[in-house]
């Protein structure tokens, strides 16, 4: 029983989501009481929450019922490796998603939406939707506010993030500021791009400590 469970686990691989093989390993190598604790619970939280990993699948609850009682703790080192092989997947994909986004940011278009939104002026909310309108000032906002909040879940590096974005978080906010702060008192919404100033925050946190 526990040959056949290891190789229905390896053979899963490319077929199944990455979460099925993840709730395999904490099962078949008895430390599915350590989902909750420390790497395991973190990662497999996260990334199961951002669907990076995929959801369970079809076989929720079956193995967790039954697999548990079948393999014994002399597996431990290779949940090890496991483990290892997990880390690494999380970095890679945490890689992939920042750049990207970073794709995203020098595209041609987004560009020309950048360029535009830092060249304006106006003396007030009014005006400025008169003569410009939100489109572009949402479509920048909005584009650093969601890397914003991947780093205060702790889904993308905040080293990669300094590295690729540290002068265009800087330039932006410094630009957008104002009119955010005009913004949420005109319109009563505190919480404007919130995260956009939490990123801008934590940039100059870090370049302070460097």
């Amino acid at each position: 029983m526990q040959t056949w469970f290891e190789i229905l686990f390896f053979c899963t691989s490319g077929f199944v989501s990455v979460a099925v093989q993840i709730d395999f390993c904490l099962v078949c190598f008895g430390l599915r009481k350590f989902a909750t604790t420390s790497f395991w619970g973190k990662v497999i939280a996260e990334l199961k929450q951002t669907t990076l990993l995929g959801k369970r699948g079809v076989m929720n609850g079956w193995y967790y019922g039954n697999l548990g009682n079948c393999c014994s703790s002399r597996r431990v080192g290779r949940c090890c490796l496991h483990r290892i092989q997990l880390r690494d997947l999380v970095r890679t994909r945490q890689t992939d998603l920042i750049m990207r986004l970073y794709s995203r940011f020098g595209s041609e278009g987004f560009q020309k939406t950048w360029d535009k939104v830092r060249r304006r002026e106006a003396p007030s909310l009014h005006d400025y939707e008169e003569k410009y309108g939100w489109a572009e000032w949402v479509a920048v906002g909005t584009f650093f506010e969601g890397i914003g909040i991947l780093l205060r879940r702790k889904l993308v590096d905040i080293g990669l993030v300094d590295d690729l974005f540290t002068a265009p978080i800087k330039m932006s906010w410094d630009k957008m500021k104002d009119t955010i702060i005009e913004f949420r008192k005109e319109w009563g919404q505190p919480t404007i791009f919130e995260w956009f100033e939490y990123l801008h925050g934590e940039m100059q946190k870090r370049e302070q400590r460097q």
